[in-house]
């Protein structure tokens, strides 16, 4: 579950660049063959920018865009685990963090 906020330009180019970050806890369920499913969670946070361009026929606004996005994510998941051997309690890290790319069709309801 992720909170953010983004801010983009404002109406009448059909160009339309904008950014945003968020920050959440996430979890990441981890199944392995004959071991039991492991959970793992934390806090992380993430940054984006990219760029639509407006799909309007005729100079008509219809709130769909085809957008382009970089994006940057940044978290490491954990959990408590006993080690097998020596019985001591450790943590467990995974770094889920990354750089991403995405392209898609934006759409916007319309009244916002």
């Amino acid at each position: 579950m992720m909170g953010y906020i983004q801010f983009e330009s404002g109406p009448g180019s059909r160009y339309i660049p904008y950014l945003g970050a968020g920050a959440g806890y996430q979890l990441a369920f981890i199944e392995a063959r004959d071991f039991d499913t492991e959970i793992y969670d934390s806090w992380g946070w993430g940054a984006w920018a990219g760029l639509g361009y407006e799909l309007r026929p005729y100079g008509v606004s219809t709130g769909r865009a085809l957008s382009l996005e970089v994006s940057f994510h940044e978290a490491k998941v954990s959990r408590n685990a006993d080690d097998p051997v020596t019985g001591r309690r450790t943590r467990e890290f995974i770094d889920a963090g990354g750089v991403g790319f995405r392209f898609g069709l934006r759409f916007r309801v319309p009244g916002n």
